[in-house]
């Protein structure tokens, strides 16, 4: 696990400065605030004052268009801590310390400065925040800046997400006719706040690099420019799948994958994989967890069920089992290790400019994946795992577990993908042998799932059964045990 805070950036003038190029030193991302309740679903388009609550500003749900959310919520150790804003005072002061970031890649700007998603100037501070990172440099024309104020910006509060707050920000109708000359024009951005104490089990600092090279090498959401807890984005007009709807999109999510899995990140160097090492750490975690008093009363009883004490020695099992296996030396590859249905979107043409498109799979299907929080080094083998159990959703209907025929069809586009010119023969041969690998790895996703859904129980004030998830997950262990465990013995070295 990372540290739980990082280095913080040394503010340039008016508190602005632009990220390390080597990354070695990216900003303070410690601070935690919790998200916004959602209040509304209404799509209006204004802009509270900003003496208005947050809970005020309008409510976009994350169905809508396309979203990034975070399907799985993070696990949360310490309450979240509000900070003091220390933003200019005008936007004519911002733009001023802005334009020294005029030759910095976005993905290197950073603001020091933290927004508080709860504070009644949350809407004053989101326009002081774009008007030092992003207005200067997307705004068309650049010259209509010192015109805008708050009331200039439509911010739409998106739902629907669980770990993050999420803003949509984009020009109001009076800010498009700022300037005098009307036709002003802004891409709409998305503002990122960070959950709660995520930094105490997300690794920030491999996060931002992770997310700041996806984008440079445009393989994922752009990203527009970092403040203290959190980042702007790139506004996707995409839709995020369903689990029924994965099956139908299989062939462009294995392309897809098989692309992530070709990425080269030197800088994550030699690292293992987070199941030697993240896993045992949130298992040690739960295993020292109470549940005191009438309030924990019901999770005391689930926890019983759930017997964490088994957990603990089905994960001693199992990884030993693993690394006495040829496949624990298979190499490791740059994996999602969360591709639920949720962080995996859908883009057909004209869905770019938000104008929609027709239904089906065509040539124009585009799928890309989002939130990183999870990635890293890892076998390929769990990553396909962890997506075919993910494709039963959080009731965990094991009945729609991909059947073999479908894991094969999967595992050939994504053979395919990665090696355009294997023969037939060979294809279904390393296909077969994938399969196999994947069949072991069930148990694995089930471990990881539910061991983190146990702590998440303990910290998290996001509104989901987790004691119930994780007893799920143990049925989907026991479930698929004999066989993985079989599997594992088989490819013994």
């Amino acid at each position: 696990m990372a540290d739980s805070a990082f280095p913080s950036a040394t503010p340039a003038t008016n508190n602005l400065t632009a990220l390390p190029t080597d990354h070695t030193k990216p900003p303070n991302l410690s601070v935690s605030l919790s998200s916004p309740s959602a209040a509304s679903s209404q799509h209006q388009h204004h802009l509270p004052s900003a003496s208005s609550p947050a809970s005020a500003i309008p409510h976009l749900p994350i169905t809508h268009q396309v979203l990034t959310p975070h399907s799985k919520p993070l696990i949360l150790t310490s309450p979240p801590t509000p900070t003091s804003h220390n933003f200019p005072a005008s936007p004519a002061s911002t733009s001023a310390g802005a334009s020294d970031l005029a030759d910095v890649a976005p993905e290197d700007r950073f603001v020091a400065q933290s927004i508080d998603a709860h504070s009644t100037a949350l809407p004053a501070d989101l326009f002081r925040l774009l008007s030092a990172l992003y207005l200067p440099h997307f705004l068309h024309p650049p010259s209509a800046l010192p015109a805008l104020t708050p009331a200039s910006l439509s911010v739409t509060t998106v739902t629907g997400g669980i770990t993050n707050s999420l803003y949509r920000v984009e020009l109001s109708a009076e800010g498009a006719a700022a300037g005098g000359g009307g036709g002003c024009t802004l891409p709409a951005v998305l503002v990122r706040i960070f959950g709660p104490s995520t930094d105490q089990v997300i690794d920030r600092l491999t996060e931002t690099r992770l997310v700041c090279e996806l984008s440079r090498s445009r393989a994922g959401v752009r990203i527009y420019g970092h403040f203290a807890n959190g980042r702007l984005e790139e506004w996707l007009y995409a839709t995020p799948l369903t689990p029924p709807t994965m099956a139908q999109y299989g062939a462009h999510i294995a392309a897809t994958l098989a692309t992530l899995h070709a990425q080269r990140f030197g800088w994550l160097g030699d690292r293992a994989s987070p199941l030697y090492s993240t896993l045992p750490e949130w298992m040690s975690a739960a295993s020292k967890l109470t549940w005191d008093g009438e309030a924990e009363a019901a999770k005391r009883r689930l926890v019983a069920q759930i017997d964490v004490q088994w957990w603990a020695g089905e994960l001693r099992d199992t990884l030993r089992l693993l690394r006495d296996s040829r496949w624990s030396d298979d190499a490791l590859v740059f994996c999602h290790n969360d591709l639920l249905s949720g962080n995996i979107l859908l883009q057909r043409k004209g869905d770019a400019d938000g104008s929609g498109g027709g239904g089906g799979v065509s040539q124009s299907t585009h799928i890309f994946f989002v939130d990183y929080e999870y990635s890293g080094n890892n076998y390929a083998a769990f990553d396909l795992a962890n997506h075919f159990c993910e494709c039963c959703g959080f009731d965990c209907d094991w009945a729609q577990l991909p059947t073999r025929d479908q894991r094969l069809a999967f595992i050939r586009a994504y053979i395919t993908k990665r090696q355009p010119s294997i023969a037939a023969e060979a294809l279904e041969a390393e296909a077969a042998e994938l399969e196999r690998k994947v069949r072991a790895f069930f148990v694995l996703s089930h471990l990881w799932w539910g061991v983190w859904a146990v702590v998440q129980a303990k910290y998290s004030t996001i509104d989901f059964d987790y004691m119930q998830y994780s007893l799920l997950r143990k049925q989907g262990y026991l479930r698929m045990k004999e066989e993985s465990h079989t599997l594992l013995r088989e490819s013994s070295k």
